[in-house]
């Protein structure tokens, strides 16, 4: 009679080689800039020449402007919009701040323009 545990075990042995692949496969891929390299790699905004701060400015207002728009048409769920409003409120202290003056993490500036967690896209 014919068997499938045969087909079985060598489908395993091929899914478990793919797997084990994968990993190289990803270190080798080559990296995309996400746009955030016209900025300094160091650990804070300190180190940004007055242009890049404004620039960083702007592109913050951009930011807000499109979590502004995702909050008010592109989901009605309210926690959805609620971290939106948050991530709103997290944009606006960074940029009172940096107009001020004030020093921040590249690492912190870069997460409030980033997508929220919940963000359908």
């Amino acid at each position: 009679m014919f068997s499938i545990k045969p087909k079985l075990i060598a489908t395993s042995a091929v899914i478990a080689a793919v797997v084990s692949m994968a990993s190289l496969a990803i270190a080798q891929m080559p990296i995309i800039s996400d746009g955030a390299q016209t900025y300094p790699s160091g650990p804070s905004t300190k180190s940004l020449s007055a242009d890049q701060r404004t620039k960083l400015i702007e592109e913050l207002q951009a930011a807000k402007q499109h979590d502004r728009q995702a909050r008010a048409g592109w989901s009605q769920e309210p926690n959805v919009q609620g971290n939106y409003g948050e991530k709103i409120r997290h944009i606006d202290r960074i940029v009172t701040g940096l107009q001020a003056g004030q020093d921040y993490p590249m690492s912190e500036v870069k997460s409030a323009m980033a997508s929220p967690g919940t963000a359908p896209y």
